[in-house]
């Protein structure tokens, strides 16, 4: 990116910020049900092709068959009508599942949905792409793919639609400086949902290379001479690494929510952003599930994580973000005012929550990804931020208590903490290919065991069932006692009068733990490091950790 004159080309830190954002088609509202053809109808042309995924979201009325929460496969029967199948071999052949019902409210989500451009106009600071039957509408965010031969649309940009002219085209804001595109079909266009997620410093994010070294160490020949030269390849493009810390942050507004939500519906499940609105988050619908949302409580449990793949969604580094106060960072507008990075496919790998007494509560989230590029364009104005600028919703680590109740040893402890962590990883690794003479990409992540492990700090204690009574129990046992079991629950922020935490806060329940013969620190205060691992009930099961559960209180 050019820098402007008389501008500065140093970035600092502390003005970055960082997006999400994650693909979606456009949900469409379902009207009838045609039961001759097992057919429902939307209001408006849909935009959904045969062999999309498509996933029905909470509605009202009846319609039975197929089931909220859950993809399938769609059969495009006209531009107003889709059909539902169980798997794209299905779908292709047409066959549909019977589907009964008079539905009054509801969407289906095309998850896959995207369009292609058959022209790309500018005029201006506008850009208008033609698209035959689409299904968005003026306010909708875009995320435009794919490589492009102007300086109107950036590869990976991100963009407000401004107008529409219905089931003909779009029409975006762009650069003043902004040229025709020769080849349309070469980019695609897909309605996305975005928010903010605040960062601590630390922040980073990378990619790399697999390089060959190939040597020569030969005797000398004839006349003297020794070749001793080398060559390097490279191999392959390592996935991008990338890592940040944040604050737990719950929130009240009528039903709870985490301003850290769209990362945590990510480690859970497979997870999609459902929107009926035109770019607002909050009222998302999480498509694969492991959130309940609550006037009480939000929730996430892992009953939906034993998938080899999880949630992916774009993230984004705008360097220099913090400038603006309109995060709308338009391709050409302000330059070198800030720089965009943006990492393709990110997953998260892991979160690490560390209470430490004197701080405030912090996960750090790890990840990986299939690319790392600069982006020109990010349109981040109307990004989910909800919470942020709340002053009362940080958790206090001073307040946080532990329940412990062991069934192998029996014993309810008394435990008062000074510090502890919990680590929740996917142990994720990315399939990359070996072709000789290519330089090789990552093609998708898989994962691996899930690992859920912590510790916990305390003084040594002599009260009646404290940690020398918890300490004398897990050591006696030791010889006997092939896994012991405890029941855990963190209450980070303090405990209320019922099962959860005080607001703002967070619990972490986990009903089956294996705890660890504690170490004992000979400090000036002498106390025990108690380390534990979380198991599931059975070995295929996926309650490890039975709830991860957030209260926030109003702003």
């Amino acid at each position: 990116m050019a820098i402007a004159a008389g501008a500065s080309n140093l970035f600092f830190n502390r003005d970055t910020k960082v997006f999400i954002s994650q693909t979606n088609g456009r949900p469409v509202s379902i009207g009838s049900v045609i039961a001759a053809t097992n057919a429902v109808t939307s209001a408006a042309v849909h935009g959904i092709a045969t062999g999309d995924r498509v996933m029905l979201t909470s509605g009202a009325g009846t319609l039975t068959g197929i089931t909220a929460g859950t993809v399938y496969y769609a059969i495009a029967a006209s531009t107003t009508t889709l059909k539902f199948a169980l798997t794209i071999t299905d779908a292709i052949a047409g066959t549909a599942i019977t589907v009964t019902g008079t539905p009054s409210s509801g969407f289906v989500a095309a998850l896959d949905s995207f369009q292609v451009p058959t022209a790309v106009v500018t005029n201006g600071t506008t850009a208008v792409l033609s698209m035959a039957n689409h299904s968005f509408v003026a306010g909708d965010v875009i995320t435009i793919y794919g490589v492009t031969d102007g300086t109107n649309l950036d590869l990976n940009g991100v963009y407000l639609i401004a107008s529409v002219s219905a089931a003909v085209s779009i029409t975006v804001n762009t650069a003043a400086t902004a040229g025709t595109l020769a080849t349309p079909g070469t980019i695609k266009v897909i309605k996305s949902n975005i928010w903010e997620i605040p960062v601590l410093a630390g922040y980073s994010a990378s990619q790399k290379t697999t390089t060959s070294e190939i040597t020569l160490n030969e005797m000398t020949n004839s006349a003297g001479v020794s070749r001793r030269g080398r060559q390097m390849f490279n191999n392959a493009i390592s996935p991008t690494d990338w890592s940040f810390d944040t604050y737990i942050r719950p929130y009240k507004s009528t039903n709870q929510y985490a301003v850290e939500e769209p990362l945590w519906a990510n480690l859970v499940a497979k997870n999609y952003a459902l929107n009926s609105g035109s770019a607002g988050t909050q009222t998302s619908v999480w498509g694969a599930g492991g959130v309940t949302r609550g006037a009480t409580d939000l929730v996430f449990d892992f009953s939906k994580a034993n998938v080899t793949t999880l949630g992916t969604f774009d993230l984004y580094f705008v360097l220099g973000g913090n400038k603006i106060s309109t995060r709308d960072y338009a391709l050409g507008t302000d330059a070198g005012s800030h720089t965009i990075y943006k990492v393709t496919d990110a997953v998260i790998n892991e979160c690490s929550m560390s209470f430490a007494i004197d701080g405030i509560s912090t996960i750090s989230w790890t990840g990986m990804g299939s690319a790392m590029t600069e982006c020109g364009a990010f349109y981040g104005t109307t990004a989910g931020n909800q919470g942020v600028s709340a002053t009362n919703n940080f958790i206090r680590n001073r307040l946080t208590a532990l329940t412990l109740v062991g069934t192998t040893p029996a014993i309810t402890a008394t435990v008062t903490l000074t510090g502890g962590t919990v680590s929740i990883s996917n142990n994720m690794s990315y399939l990359t290919p070996e072709t000789l003479g290519v330089v090789n990409k990552p093609l998708a992540h898989i994962t691996g065991t899930r690992t859920i492990k912590g510790t916990f700090t305390a003084y040594m204690d002599e009260v009646s069932n404290g940690t020398i009574d918890l300490f004398q129990s897990l050591a006696e046992k030791a010889n006997t006692v092939v896994t012991n079991q405890f029941a855990l629950s963190f209450y980070v922020g303090g405990q209320a009068a019922t099962d959860l935490p005080n607001g703002p806060g967070i619990q972490i329940k986990v009903p089956t733990a294996h705890l660890e013969i504690p170490s004992v620190n000979f400090d000036d205060v002498v106390s025990t490091e108690v380390t534990w691992h979380a198991l599931p009930s059975t070995v295929s099961g996926a309650d490890e950790i039975s709830a991860v559960r957030y209260v926030g209180i109003n702003p």
